[in-house]
C-alpha cells in the first residue's frame, strides 16, 4: 500500500529494500554474538527472508541497468542496497548531489511502466 503522496510503487519498494538491507547487516552481526541455538535459528530464518526480498531488488537492479545504464544502476545500488549516503555516492562518482538523486529516482520510476504492460 502506498503512503499518501507517494507517487511511485517502485520507489516505495526500493525504500523497503534499503530497510531490508540494513536489517540483514544487523542480523549478520547479531548471529555472530548469539549463543543459544533457538536464537540462532530465528536469526537464520530472518536472514533467509531478507535475502529473498533482496533477490527481488537485484532483479529490479538488473532491469535498471539494462534500461537506464550503468551510472543509474550504480547510484541506485550504492544508496538503496549498500546504504551509502547520497553525498558520499555523488562525490565519489563525480556527479552533483541533486543530479545523482534525480538520475536514480528516474531510473527507479522507469520500473513503474513495466507494470502497465
Amino acid at each position: 500500500m502506498l503512503r499518501q503522496g507517494e507517487i511511485s510503487q517502485s520507489l516505495y519498494d526500493f525504500r523497503g529494500y534499503q530497510v531490508t538491507a540494513r536489517s540483514l547487516e544487523r542480523l549478520k552481526r547479531q548471529l555472530k554474538t548469539t549463543k543459544p541455538q533457538v536464537g540462532k535459528e530465528r536469526i537464520g530464518w530472518c536472514i533467509d527472508r531478507c535475502e529473498e526480498i533482496l533477490d527481488r531488488a537485484w532483479d529490479d537492479v538488473a532491469e535498471i541497468e539494462w534500461t537506464c545504464g550503468d551510472t543509474a544502476c550504480q547510484l541506485v545500488v550504492r544508496h538503496f542496497l549498500f546504504d551509502e549516503d547520497w553525498h558520499d555516492v555523488s562525490a565519489d562518482m563525480g556527479i552533483p548531489y541533486d543530479k545523482a538523486k534525480k538520475i536514480a529516482y528516474a531510473a527507479i520510476k522507469s520500473l513503474d511502466s513495466r507494470d502497465v504492460c
